[in-house]
């Protein structure tokens, strides 16, 4: 039994749609979990290599729902964030930082900031004006994340990555 990712996020964002979210604050969370191999990345991310014939992921149909109502509303300002970070055997690091070219990690902390909930401290955060730039960042973070083969996907992240909007 199988969504196409449209579908996924149809049913999804009928629940709780990206104007609910903007007009009453609410935060939404996508949680992809499976094995290896069993298409969370392509769920997730969708064909963004791609984008002109391939299926979107429930990220990029998020975005580019969210953007769209924003547009739709000239009668507040926004601000839009973003932050993308990978957690990988016990270490959490930024993927949009720049430094990512070797192997190392700066184990950003996770702390609970009184104001503002939880955090991850000296995390970069992007301040994004269209679905095609934050599009673009995910990509670049991508690029950063950790790759390792594994007996059932020889492309595997081998982490966790979240990104923040």
């Amino acid at each position: 039994f199988f969504f196409k990712q449209k579908t996924a996020y149809e049913i999804l964002s009928g629940l709780v749609g990206s104007e609910m979210c903007i007009r009453d604050r609410f935060n939404v969370t996508f949680f992809a979990y499976g094995m290896t191999g069993s298409g969370k990345t392509h769920t997730m991310l969708g064909d963004i290599y791609q984008t002109s014939t391939g299926e979107p992921g429930i990220c990029t149909l998020a975005i580019t729902s969210l953007f769209s109502e924003i547009r739709g509303n000239q009668e507040k300002i926004f601000h839009v964030r973003m932050s993308y970070l990978e957690i990988y055997n016990e270490h959490t690091r930024d993927l949009l930082n720049g430094n990512n070219e070797d192997s190392s990690y700066a184990d950003l902390l996770i702390v609970e900031d009184p104001k503002k909930g939880i955090t991850v401290q000296e995390l970069t955060e992007y301040e994004i004006n269209s679905p095609e730039e934050l599009l673009e960042l995910m990509l670049k973070g991508n690029q950063c994340r950790t790759m390792a083969p594994t007996r059932v996907n020889q492309f595997s992240s081998r982490s966790h990555a979240m990104i923040n909007i």
